[in-house]
């Protein structure tokens, strides 16, 4: 009877497992894989911030640990005591440096950083599991979308974990950059022309973005601030076009070398603006555009996936680290 009994819980467990383990599959696969696979990413990433977290509390506490043992060590007459409780402290003190040296932010702006990309992954994973099947334009909306996800993502871990300063709505650098790069740009102009801001002398360079300028002019403060931000954009595509037929196997499709030009110089959003009275008559425009690497990366793996052609990854790669001029 027993024995029955037992081999019925254990073939019902093994029923509910097989379904769990099924629906969860289905339940990870959407209407779109290539997005699939660009959310797996994420949540690699995620992993990433939350081992590193876990590391981090685990070094502070050995270090609270070995200081606690040293401290009570210290009241102890005997020389092995005495000698062990300098080996600890020697220990104590290597874990400082290194944690320092290898995690640029504490465990609480680890796990900070991981739960809110969770939740905004959960979310828009929650909205492409509402789909069944996706038409091009709302695969092309999505996609748009998440390509807008990745930036923010990029964004929040750079002002946490890196201290590079948040950014307003998640989207847009244009506080920093005016605090960082344009000091007295507006009370310094000179006499016989307009001073730009330092941004527009020098472009930045971090390691998370690409920036693009635009320069230009106009009979009104709008116009002038228009020009500038379709200057900024040509000058992006331009320089995605160029490095696009630097590879063999894109030199050969120039339809498809316009189509990444485009796409990613529409990706690129302003940093920061500047315009100012021409002594000539009219204003004069600067636009700064920032595209995060990671954005572009994935607005490049969509284009290839669209047109049904292999991942360039001599294109990627030049995407992910500064492109020349």
């Amino acid at each position: 009877m027993n024995i029955r009994l037992g081999t019925k819980v254990l073939s019902l467990i093994l029923i509910v497992t097989s379904v769990w383990f099924l629906t969860v599959r289905v339940g990870n696969a959407s209407a779109d894989p290539f997005l699939d696979g660009q959310m797996k990413n994420v949540e690699s990433k995620i992993g990433h911030w939350e081992r590193s977290s876990y590391t981090i509390a685990c070094l502070t506490y050995a270090v609270t640990a070995l200081g606690a043992i040293v401290a009570l060590a210290q009241s102890s007459t005997k020389k092995w005591v005495k000698g062990g409780a300098a080996v600890l402290a020697g220990v104590s003190a290597l874990i400082l440096p290194i944690n320092r040296q290898f995690f640029p932010a504490d465990d609480r702006a680890y796990q900070k950083v991981a739960t809110q990309v969770r939740n905004k992954l959960d979310a828009f994973g929650y909205q492409l599991g509402q789909f069944s099947s996706l038409d091009e334009e709302t695969k092309a909306a999505l996609r748009k979308k998440f390509e807008g996800l990745l930036a923010d993502i990029d964004q929040l871990e750079y002002s946490t974990i890196y201290n590079g300063g948040v950014a307003s709505g998640g989207s847009s650098v244009s506080s920093g950059l005016s605090e960082i790069l344009l000091p007295s740009a507006w009370a310094d102009q000179s006499a016989d022309g307009i001073r730009p801001p330092a941004w527009a002398e020098k472009l930045p360079t971090d390691e998370r973005n690409l920036y693009f300028l635009g320069v230009a002019d106009g009979k009104t403060f709008e116009e002038a601030h228009q020009n500038a931000f379709l200057n900024a954009r040509n000058a992006a595509a331009v320089l995605f076009a160029k490095t696009a037929q630097a590879s063999a196997q894109l030199a050969a499709k120039p339809q498809l070398v316009t189509q990444l030009a485009t796409a990613l110089s529409n990706a690129a959003e302003i940093a920061d603006t500047f315009t100012a009275p021409n002594p000539a008559g009219g204003y004069r425009a600067f636009a700064l555009l920032r595209l995060p690497k990671s954005a572009a990366v994935f607005t490049a793996q969509s284009i290839f996936v669209q047109t049904g052609v292999p991942y360039d990854n001599t294109f990627l790669n030049n995407l992910r680290s500064d492109l020349k001029n």
